[in-house]
């Protein structure tokens, strides 16, 4: 009995423990914001006339200059990430698209890629990278140890007003050493 123990400590605990650590897939971090340009152009005037003791009290009467939405992009071959946000005081929604592929853009440094894409709209489409979303941006970069940010940003009317709507993500790939570099 004693050794049927041990065996199984000595087997089983490690396979339980092995099995209870799955790694968590590979991620970008991401995030959508939204600018009221208006706004940000008043808040920009405000601080530039301003004493530094009063960029607090400024900051806190223009918290609504931008309005940000992170999530994390799941970086596998042909793996794409499709989130929705409501878009700030109106009934419509943000989708942001995150792909990754081998197939779109090979380069001198390797063939992966990343495609960006945003839309807004009164529906939640299955992607913003579509043909079929008008009004989308879409930006497709080369993805390697040289990626580090990559952006897509366009500008929409809003019941009247002006926005700045964008989509960044930060790479998680190691960066090259300067000494690696060509």
């Amino acid at each position: 009995m004693k050794y049927f123990v041990l065996l199984t400590v000595f087997v089983l605990t490690p396979t339980l423990v092995a099995t209870a650590q799955v790694p968590r897939p590979n991620t970008d971090k991401c995030h959508v914001y939204v600018v009221d340009t208006a706004l940000s152009l008043k808040f920009q005037a405000e601080l530039e006339n301003a004493k530094e003791a009063d960029y607090p009290k400024i900051e806190a009467k223009y918290k609504d200059v931008e309005t940000t939405f992170p999530f994390e992009a799941t970086v596998a071959e042909e793996e794409q990430t499709t989130k929705h946000f409501p878009f700030p005081n109106s009934k419509l929604f943000i989708t942001a698209s995150v792909y990754y592929t081998d197939e779109m853009m090979a380069s001198e440094t390797g063939s992966d890629s990343i495609t960006l894409g945003i839309f807004v709209s009164p529906k939640k489409p299955e992607s913003a990278i579509g043909l079929e979303n008008v009004g989308n941006a879409v930006a497709d970069i080369a993805y390697n140890q040289l990626t580090s940010k990559v952006r897509v940003k366009h500008y929409v009317i809003v019941n009247g007003k002006e926005y700045l709507v964008g989509l960044e993500c930060e790479s998680k790939i190691e960066p090259l050493k300067k000494d690696d570099r060509k």
